[in-house]
């Protein structure tokens, strides 16, 4: 377990070197294509699930009003697209039980 709560593509790809038995080239190589095909099949209108792990979509936000909180003048949020990631129940009860695997 690291220190630090925060783990970057750098200290991600550090442990997955060691965890693999990889050069840190490879893994970073790994970590970028794992993220660009997950991005690709969203981009395509798929839904990413990794069973025990969660699932990758895209998600539509509906256009909505509010009040500007500086200027208090009423403001419109455009629809549009957002990344959603959904933890699985499994994890979830895993994050709740505060289970290392």
């Amino acid at each position: 377990m690291t220190t630090s709560k925060t783990i970057n593509k750098k200290k991600c790809a550090q442990l997955l070197s060691h965890y693999m038995d990889w050069t840190q080239k490879e893994s970073i190589e790994f970590i970028e294509k794992s993220f660009n095909w997950i991005k690709k099949e969203m981009l395509n209108g798929h839904q990413v699930l990794f069973p025990g792990f969660g699932s990758f979509k895209i998600n539509k936000r509906k256009a909505r009003r509010l009040i500007h909180p500086t200027t208090k003048k009423p403001m419109i949020i455009s629809e549009r697209m957002a990344p959603q990631f959904t933890g699985s129940p499994k994890l979830i009860k895993q994050i709740n039980q505060k289970v290392l695997i």
